[in-house]
């Protein structure tokens, strides 16, 4: 049923984004598609929370946070107009944009914090070092920072999020981002196979990573 909704949700986007009975109405789809999209995924993500119970439960309501700030953040910019500017100066909307880094985080800390450690306990083979470790941290961190300047840093448009036209707080954003980016990747590349939760973790990040990359 999940992989159904999917491919269905993605066909639905590919034909809306060769916008055959024209922009107008193409841009009008993009908007009802992200916005079902995003509330499907609030709901479902309620629901299941609410069957969960300690920490299984908190990591879970952070990422709906996560969602639900992103949507709102998106329903102000679109009753906006959407247009260069005219959202620029709503605090509010930039709020509600900043839930992506910081409950983005504080999810990964409680599902971390859950496991009781991501790397393996008692091993006879050596821990992966903190050189090693700053290593992959500094890769991650370059890799997005090159997609990320390539963009300007989103000071060029206020198309991107958080759809503001302060170089000083796109730029924040921006950073915020990196963040976000770099502890998801670098978590990932040391979570264990032993440890409990990597499969929810891999998801997790899987989704932090693609919402920060597709801005």
């Amino acid at each position: 049923m999940r992989i159904a909704l999917f491919v269905v949700v993605a066909l639905l986007a590919g034909v809306n984004a060769l916008a055959p009975w024209g922009d107008e109405a193409a841009r009008r789809g993009d908007t009802l598609l992200q916005l079902g999209t995003g509330l499907g995924a609030v709901i479902c993500g309620v629901v299941v929370a609410l069957g969960m119970s300690g920490m299984a439960r908190w990591w879970r309501l952070l990422l709906v946070m996560v969602l639900a700030g992103f949507l709102a953040g998106q329903i102000l910019w679109w009753s906006s107009g959407g247009e260069e500017g005219s959202a620029s100066a709503a605090p509010a909307m930039f709020i509600t944009y900043l839930a992506f880094p910081v409950f983005a985080l504080a999810s990964i800390y409680v599902l971390v914090r859950s496991t009781g450690g991501v790397l393996r306990r008692r091993s006879s083979q050596l821990q992966r070092s903190l050189v090693t470790t700053f290593l992959d941290g500094l890769v991650a961190a370059t890799a997005f920072l090159i997609f990320v300047s390539m963009g300007g840093f989103g000071t060029q448009s206020t198309a991107s999020l958080p759809h503001s036209s302060s170089p000083a707080a796109q730029f924040a954003f921006s950073l915020a981002e990196l963040v976000v980016v770099v502890v998801a990747v670098v978590i990932t590349m040391i979570y264990h196979l032993d440890r409990p939760h990597r499969k929810n973790y891999l998801l997790l990040a899987a989704g932090i990573v693609t919402i920060a990359s597709a801005d």
